[in-house]
């Protein structure tokens, strides 16, 4: 096995561990034993520099402190404050002393899409273990997690369907159905280190908090429509149209995330709609 994916290995590990339940007389979790180990693995294959690594430790300490209840409420909202800048940088790759590894490098799946290249983010990645680990909702049996499939499947469908459609009218993709090896690498890269990082994010963390604040009767729905905008801004790069279908797609999954109040089904569906864009229509998107 490359060593290079050690750490990537070590922290899909501490990503999964996430859902035990916390045991009582221990004061370390396994999820954050082996998430220790990810940065220690990270650091000694080249992955992480020690300015990567300060600030991983400083995200930690930050949303560790964002979490305790018994914190001063003026210092809880600064920790959130830091957090939320810290966990941005992350995510859009702007701090540094990170070195990803490169996977999929400007692969054309059609003529007429625009090329794409993958990256397995350690950053994001860590950055989304971190806001799950300690601030995201989730589930605590298999009989939850069935009655939250059960509540979100349709709104599931139902969100991934007008997503694509609009995509298709805004002329963004088009039909382009397709089979290659490289699905194997999107879906695991995408599902843990994108859609538990977004997620565990904008609707764990930025969701959750935003609808305990606000003074409006509608505080989860009003939340919703707030932080998908914000969500659909990040994703400016693509253009406006882009900004439109990823604000459509933040509604989505806010709004299972408020129906069911934890957050797996939220990141299954985002990894769901982005696996039926890579598998059924054109990647990342039309050239024009």
């Amino acid at each position: 096995m490359n060593l290079l994916y050690l750490p990537y290995l070590l922290l899909f590990g501490a990503i999964a561990l996430s859902w035990l339940p916390p045991h009582p007389t221990w004061r370390w979790q396994p999820a954050r034993i082996v998430a220790t180990c990810s940065l220690a693995a990270a650091m000694s294959t080249g992955l992480l520099d020690w300015p990567g690594l300060v600030i991983c430790l400083l995200c930690w300490l930050l949303i560790h402190l964002s979490a305790q209840a018994q914190l001063a409420a003026g210092w809880r909202a600064l920790s959130c404050l830091g957090s939320a800048l810290l966990v941005l940088g992350m995510a859009s790759h702007l701090l540094p002393g990170f070195h990803n590894l490169q996977l999929i490098s400007a692969v054309r799946y059609a003529p007429d899409s625009l090329p794409f290249t993958l990256y397995a983010n350690f950053d994001k990645g860590y950055a989304g273990f971190l806001l799950l680990s300690y601030l995201s909702p989730r589930v605590t049996s298999c009989a939850q997690f069935l009655t939250d499939a059960r509540r979100s499947l349709l709104l599931s469908i139902g969100a991934i369907a007008a997503v694509m459609t609009l995509a298709c009218i805004l002329q963004l993709i088009r039909w382009d159905l397709k089979w290659t090896p490289d699905i194997v690498i999107f879906l695991a890269v995408n599902l843990v280190l994108t859609c538990v990082a977004e997620e565990a994010f904008f609707r764990g963390f930025l969701q959750q908090k935003l609808s305990q604040q606000l003074p409006v009767t509608y505080p989860g729905a009003v939340s919703i429509v707030i932080i998908a905008s914000i969500f659909g801004m990040l994703h400016a790069g693509g253009g406006w149209l882009y900004v439109l279908v990823a604000t459509l797609a933040g509604i989505g999954y806010g709004w299972i995330y408020l129906r069911t109040g934890r957050i797996e089904m939220a990141i299954l569906t985002h990894a769901a709609l982005n696996l039926t864009h890579f598998v059924c229509f054109s990647y990342p998107k039309l050239t024009t």
